[in-house]
């Protein structure tokens, strides 16, 4: 009668270490160089001194019905007030509408995430607010991206 022998776990150190490589990442999702584009644009929108502005702004990701759609975003006194349609004026859902200072937010707090492999970001030249936040997901991640764009700035007096 043949019987099983026991399994040796000298290869199981080195297994764990293999298997523990595969999920991490040896870069972070904002470099130097973007980190440093980012207290840039950062000074630049805080030198505007802007408390009173509408912009329009979407998010992309799964996110509730109605934020993918387009918003004129106002903000009075450093506060969300309201959002309408761009094309008609008809209000909509602002609960989950962002200031400019939440955008940058947004962007370094998630430059700490761990499941995000990259973060994307571009800027507009005169306020420096972030006009596209892309945040991707490493691919073992479901559902864990997010987009973010925002346009359009004016100063309300």
């Amino acid at each position: 009668m043949a019987y099983l022998r026991p399994m040796r776990l000298s290869f199981f150190p080195f297994a764990l270490a293999a298997l523990c490589a595969c999920g991490s990442s040896a870069t972070e999702p904002l470099s130097d160089a973007e980190r440093t584009e980012l207290a840039q644009a950062r000074a630049r929108w805080n030198a505007a001194g802007l408390n009173n502005y509408s912009f329009e702004q979407r998010q992309l990701c799964f996110c509730p019905p109605g934020v993918a759609e387009w918003a004129r975003v106002t903000v009075s006194d450093r506060r969300v007030v309201s959002a309408v349609r761009p094309e008609d004026g008809l209000p909509i859902e602002s609960g989950s509408r962002l200031t400019v200072p939440q955008l940058f937010d947004i962007v370094e707090q998630a430059s700490d995430d761990d499941y995000l492999s990259d973060i994307q970001v571009e800027f507009d030249a005169q306020y420096g607010y972030p006009t596209s936040i892309s945040l991707v997901a490493k691919p073992d991640i479901a559902d864990g991206g997010r987009s973010i764009q925002a346009r359009a700035l004016v100063a309300v007096p």
